[in-house]
């Protein structure tokens, strides 16, 4: 009864025939009955929102193991695409997979998925079942199959109400499409699996590699040490063939040397002929060893590269020297033409440039019977502060077949031919070329056809100066108003001589005959046009008696005309001679000789026709020139000034690097010789910050150093120092370097009347015999005859060092090295530049010892040095009692110096003297100290002789001082 009460209680909310389930009609608890009524209620409502979800409502019976839906609505009907009775067993049965996630509260939250197939969904219910008993919730997702057969995921959570009186339990939930999220977790998921098999995989090929690594390893230590093992035995064998080398090329210079020497005596004909065949094979036999040593040097890698700044045209010109009396002797031209943007210095190493082209160029004579040989040099490209220079070397010989390029620069390589064979050569030379070639960053190469001679080229980089094409510039303003004719009947030499004089500016007019340079100058329209003449002294029509003539009356018309002779042919010479050229050449020629000439006569002379010299004018002289002696000794500075005011230049001094680099901001110099060793800045640091300001060709810097060249060269190179001058000074070699670096007759203007004296006077007759310890003579040389001034230095010398012995006994015995080197290097100094000698052997070995820190070796030198210095003394002291003699009887020079002088004059001559002081003018102060002296009146003699001894000793600031009190007694003069 209570059953049918209930259920006449409860109607159904769902009266059609789509209500698929049975607990509103069936004999049900009135709890079970109600829930099942307001969830459909409720589930009903929910179905009709926009919300994304299937609602449902199924129950479960433990008795009949089954479960049915109560409510499905129509949205789950159209996914599954059957009607609403049938969903519980075709939703059952389109189930692929179920996963159940656990939430672990244990494992800090994370998920446990468990999948179970269809297979084994029907006995999991239970548990699933009863864990939603047990929770009150549940939640899964489905992996469905669809009728049209697409895959759908669909995920389930659902509240679960256990009804225990009937036995059955109610989900109540929704079911929302998950299908794109899943799809990416199991995209996810494979991945995660991939990855794991690829990483079993990578750490299984990481240890077959960690295996083929050790195998590997073994490997290659053992080729390591087989190759040490070659290397030490390959190294062995060039080492071997180095000394071997060196050894044989010894005994090989003394054989030519000999032969040398004997042939310059008068031999019979047939001794000279047997020794030419010797001297000839010694330079056969030489050359191999030589080319043997260099290939020895470059496999042992012991051949060495220095990198200094020098002239690419004096190399070439200096190679192509060496082959002239071959080249003659063949009777070849040889032409070297150098392209004007070559830039006038670069930074390299010059001895290999000098190594290649002398193997290049000996390769062209070697396989070159008629014709000629040309050295081309230019630019190929410029970038920033570096140029690549191309070399070329062009030969009419035999040529190469294009086959043979491939192999031609390896070692011991020939062409394998008769032909070529009858030519010798160990097959070295041109392989040594490429090694150096690679080894400056270069490339060599060859084009060449058979019977049609070779090129040779290769390609260099350079450093170098961004200075030449001012100069060029300058040189093209400065001739281009000239006309020029050249008559040289080669085409390549007349080419390359048109290319140079027209890149100095000058109109150039060519052609190959002596008549048709007649013809040219003498024709009407070309009269007085051509201002320079070059003609080769080899064309042919100079033979006709008319054409001579007629090149002789050529000759006398023109402003400068220049002859191109060949080496040791005097018959060149003397037609030169007869037809009046002004200059002969050697050909090739020298751009620089060239260069010299045509300035020379067009820049100083203004047109004007020269006399005829035979050889170019060696004039030794440096008038209107002023230079910056930079030295801290005393005695040094007043030795050299003393050689340039002879010589006729200003000078200026200072007495150390930072004084000078003042000077030379202020004043313009042509020169500056400086001292290597100086304290405070010494040269080298000096010159550096100089060169900063002023290039190498606009300020020249001579270094001056008692120490050998090859100390000090590479540091000065690196300075920007342009030349080097081993102390003692020599006269000559001063003045060489000069006439080098700056040339004479330098337009820096001095007043004539600084030098009111010019000329030394005589020196008197001195005993030198009985002068031990001074070569007299070289020390008048140095001072060009000048004995009272030589007198003079002498005296200051043995004043300033009179202390020496006891300052260099307290140095060495509180084992102050240094000092005591640089006081002897002082000693040194001074001692070779007043022609000291034995002193300077003496105090050379004392500097030594003190350097290598010898104490006991230089308290017993320094005993050597103190008898030598004595005796120096004693010998001075004579000589200047002998020219003291000498300037008694002696009339005086009314000339230079006059007594009938005003006092107004007096006080003129003193504010000269005083200005010359304020720019620290040893030169001038010093002539102008000695006027003044004479007409000093008695009471201030003394501070007339303290003054005298400050300008002599450069000490401008003290005598600035004595010359302000004199000036201001200046009316108590006289």
């Amino acid at each position: 009864m209570t059953g049918d009460s209930d259920k006449r209680k409860i109607k159904a909310p769902m009266e059609n025939k789509d209500y698929p389930g049975k607990i509103l009609h069936g004999n049900y608890s009135h709890a079970l009955k109600t829930h099942v009524k307001e969830n459909i209620s409720r589930l009903i409502a929910f179905e009709k929102t926009l919300t994304p979800v299937i609602p449902y409502l199924s129950a479960w019976q433990e008795q009949e193991n089954a479960m049915w839906y109560e409510f499905a609505g129509q949205r789950f009907s159209d996914l599954m695409g059957c009607p609403i009775p049938d969903l519980a067993d075709v939703f059952k049965n389109r189930i692929v997979e179920r996963r159940v996630y656990d939430y672990q509260d244990d494992n800090h939250h994370q998920i446990q998925p468990r999948r179970l197939r269809q297979p084994e969904l029907t006995g999991s219910r239970k548990g699933l079942r009863k864990q939603g008993e047990k929770k009150g919730q549940v939640e899964a997702i489905y992996k469905v199959q669809l009728a049209d057969g697409d895959i759908a995921w669909l995920k389930d959570q659902a509240t679960v109400t256990a009804f225990k009186q009937d036995r059955i339990h109610v989900s109540s939930g929704c079911l929302t499409l998950v299908t794109k999220e899943m799809e990416a977790e199991e995209a996810l998921r494979k991945a995660q699996q991939m990855l794991r098999e690829k990483a079993r995989a990578l750490n299984l090929a990481k240890k077959i590699q960690e295996e083929n690594a050790a195998r590997l390893s073994g490997a290659i230590k053992q080729v390591e040490a087989a190759r040490k093992e070659a290397e030490k035995a390959n190294k062995a064998k060039s080492e071997f063939l180095a000394v071997i080398s060196h050894e044989i090329r010894n005994p090989m210079n003394g054989i030519v040397g000999t032969c040398d020497l004997i042939m310059a005596d008068d031999l019979s004909r047939q001794q000279t002929e047997y020794l030419e065949i010797i001297r000839s094979s010694a330079f056969s036999l030489l050359g191999l060893i030589n080319d043997i040593l260099d290939f020895s040097k470059i496999e042992a890698g012991k051949l060495e590269f220095q990198e200094v700044l020098f002239n690419v045209r004096d190399v070439v010109e200096d190679v192509s020297d060496i082959f002239l009396e071959m080249i003659t002797r063949k009777n070849l031209e040889l032409i070297v033409d150098i392209d004007p943007d070559v830039p006038e210095q670069v930074m390299a190493d010059p001895m290999r440039l000098r190594q290649i082209l002398i193997n290049l160029i000996s390769n062209a004579l070697k396989f070159t019977r008629h014709g000629e040989i040309i050295i081309r040099v230019e630019p190929i490209r410029c970038e920033n502060a570096v140029i690549e220079l191309g070399f070329r070397v062009t030969d009419t010989g035999i040529g190469i077949a294009p086959e043979h390029f491939d192999h031609l620069f390896e070692s011991f390589t020939q062409i394998n031919d008769a032909k070529t064979r009858e030519y010798g050569g160990t097959g070295l030379g041109l392989a040594i070329c490429r090694q150096i070639v690679e080894m400056m960053n270069g490339t060599i190469g060859v084009d060449s056809q058979p019977g049609q001679g070779s090129t040779f080229y290769f390609n260099v980089p350079f450093k170098h100066e961004m200075q030449s094409r001012k100069d060029r510039t300058q040189t093209s303003a400065e001739f281009e108003s000239y006309s020029a004719l050249v008559a040289v009947e080669n085409r390549s030499g007349r080419q390359a001589l048109v290319h140079l004089l027209e890149s100095w500016g000058f109109d150039v007019t060519a052609c190959k005959t002596a008549s048709q340079a007649v013809d040219l100058i003498s024709a009407s329209h070309h009269s007085a046009l051509f201002h320079l003449v070059v003609m080769d002294m080899g064309v042919t029509d100079l033979e006709d008696p008319a054409v001579f003539k007629d090149v002789k009356s050529m000759v006398e018309s023109v402003d400068l005309s220049i002859a191109l002779t060949r080496m040791g042919k005097n018959d060149d010479v003397n037609r030169s001679r007869d037809l009046g050229f002004i200059r002969s050449m050697n050909k090739p020629v020298k751009q620089s000789i060239l260069k010299n000439v045509v300035q020379n006569t067009f820049r100083n002379t203004h047109r004007t026709r020269p006399d005829p010299l035979p050889a170019e004018k060696n004039d030794a002289t440096f008038s209107n020139t002023r230079i910056l002696l930079v030295e801290d000794n005393a005695i040094n500075r007043k030795i050299g000034s003393e050689m340039l005011r002879i010589a006729g230049v200003a000078v200026d001094t200072a007495n150390n690097g930072l004084e000078a680099i003042e000077k030379v901001q202020k004043n313009d110099y042509a020169a500056v010789l400086i001292d290597i060793q100086m304290p405070h800045l010494d040269g080298i640091e000096a010159s550096r910050i100089i060169r900063q300001q002023f290039s190498k060709t606009r300020l020249p810097i001579i270094a001056m150093s008692a120490h050998a060249k090859a100390d000090n060269w590479k540091a000065c190179l690196e300075a920007g120092i342009n030349d080097y001058v081993l102390k003692p000074i020599s006269r000559n070699v001063l003045f060489t370097a000069l006439k080098k670096q700056i040339g004479p007759g330098h337009p820096f203007s001095v007043p004539e009347s600084v030098f009111p004296c010019t000329q030394p006077p005589a020196p008197p007759e001195t005993d030198t015999k009985n002068l031990p310890g001074l070569d007299i003579e070289d020390g008048l040389e140095r001072l060009g005859g000048a004995a009272p001034v030589y007198a003079e230095i002498l005296s200051d010398f043995c004043h300033t060092y009179t202390g020496f012995h006891q300052e260099m006994n307290a140095l060495i015995n509180r084992s102050d090295f240094k000092a005591a080197a640089d006081l002897s290097h002082s000693l040194k100094g001074a001692s070779g530049n007043v022609s000291a000698m034995a002193l300077f052997e003496s105090v050379k070995a004392l500097e030594q010892a003190c350097r290598q820190k010898n104490g006991q070796d230089a308290q017993s030198l320094l005993g050597q040095v103190r008898e030598a210095y004595e005796t120096v003394c004693r010998s001075a002291k004579q000589f200047c009692a002998q020219i003291n003699a000498f300037k008694k009887e002696e009339k005086t020079d009314t000339s230079c110096l006059s007594t009938d002088v005003s006092v107004g004059e007096i006080k003129d001559l003193a504010r000269s003297l005083m200005d010359s002081l304020d720019q620290c003018d040893p030169v001038v102060s010093e002539t102008l100290v000695q006027k003044l002296a004479p007409l000093v009146h008695d009471t201030w003699k003394k501070e007339m002789t303290h003054l005298t001894a400050a300008v002599k000793n450069y000490q401008f600031e003290d005598a600035k001082k004595y010359m302000t009190r004199l000036m201001e007694k200046a009316g108590d003069w006289k």
